[in-house]
């Protein structure tokens, strides 16, 4: 039961800090008046969501893993634009069916169609959406590089900041004065010695963090130990090790984003969208690699 709480208490500590990193993004793109189409709390289908008075999406999704926000660039314009292109193309079709069936079909005929058809609108009404601009408003390939970059380091900069806020609160409100960076350096070290299967019986990054705030406060029960002192020392631990994780240069992590850009930008070369690809997926499967490593070391 004190595993499965802990394990809860984890997931809702990264959703906050996930959701900060990316108020991050979103907050700065705004200052420079760059074009945001959705911040999401959460992934999957959305459960509801609203439109701001700038006409952002705000999205609450089914599965409360992580956040993100969509911030425009010409590649994500002109790639929906093709789509709306080639979804337009149907719409003809679309309505000529969709008549005929009204008029002359059975009741699973009629029920299918006019399922297809609502979708059809309703991907259409999407397709507009992301393919659009606001007026005023810019793409992120065109703003400057020092402003670009800002708003890549956003993410980290507000992880940083609520770091900070969430060790006061647990210094000053909660007495724990754990040493956060022992803790996140214990936790480092664990995450690396599951990459080469050397783990000591800890597991994830996640049981190391849990281990070692039990350990650090002394609980042996989740009776013995109050509730909001673990959120908020979760908090502390995951605000720092997003602002650290998010700095590496692997793709799609924000380091890579600014190094990448930087780099383009001062020695005048461009990367061949193949290669981009190629660069994505090799920095993704780096990221799963670590992710299922700390889990097999897990079992093991």
């Amino acid at each position: 039961m004190i595993t499965f709480i802990l394990v809860v208490l984890i997931l809702i500590s990264i959703l906050i800090g996930m959701t900060i990193h990316e108020l991050g993004h979103f907050t700065f793109a705004k200052i420079f008046k760059v074009n945001v189409k959705e911040f999401s709390i959460g992934i999957g289908p959305k459960l509801f969501q609203w439109k701001t008075k700038k006409g952002t999406r705000v999205s609450l999704r089914l599965i409360p893993l992580m956040a993100y926000v969509l911030i425009d660039n010409q590649k994500t314009v002109t790639l929906y634009n093709e789509i709306l292109v080639e979804h337009l193309s149907q719409k003809d079709s679309i309505d000529k069916r969709y008549n005929l069936v009204s008029k002359s079909g059975n009741f699973f005929s009629k029920s299918y169609m006019n399922f297809r058809y609502k979708k059809y609108y309703s991907d259409l009404s999407n397709y507009e959406y992301m393919s659009s601009v606001q007026e005023n408003s810019l793409l992120l390939d065109d703003v400057q590089l020092w402003k670009k970059n800002i708003i890549f380091f956003g993410g980290v900069f507000f992880n940083l900041i609520s770091f900070f806020i969430f060790w006061l609160i647990q210094y000053f409100g909660f007495n724990v004065h754990d040493n956060p960076f022992v803790q996140v350096g214990q936790s480092l070290l664990t995450l690396l010695k599951n990459m080469v299967f050397m783990g000591n019986g800890i597991g994830t990054v996640f049981g190391s963090i849990a281990n070692v705030s039990q350990s650090s406060n002394g609980f042996q029960g989740i009776s013995g130990f109050d509730f909001f002192k673990i959120i908020f020392n979760f908090l502390t631990l995951f605000s720092i090790m997003l602002f650290i994780y998010n700095l590496l240069p692997i793709p799609p992590l924000d380091g890579y984003k600014i190094m990448i850009e930087t780099l383009q930008k001062w020695f005048k070369f461009k990367i061949s969208k193949k290669a981009e690809t190629i660069i994505t997926i090799i920095g993704f499967l780096i990221l799963i690699y670590i992710f299922i490593t700390s889990i097999i070391a897990d079992i093991i």
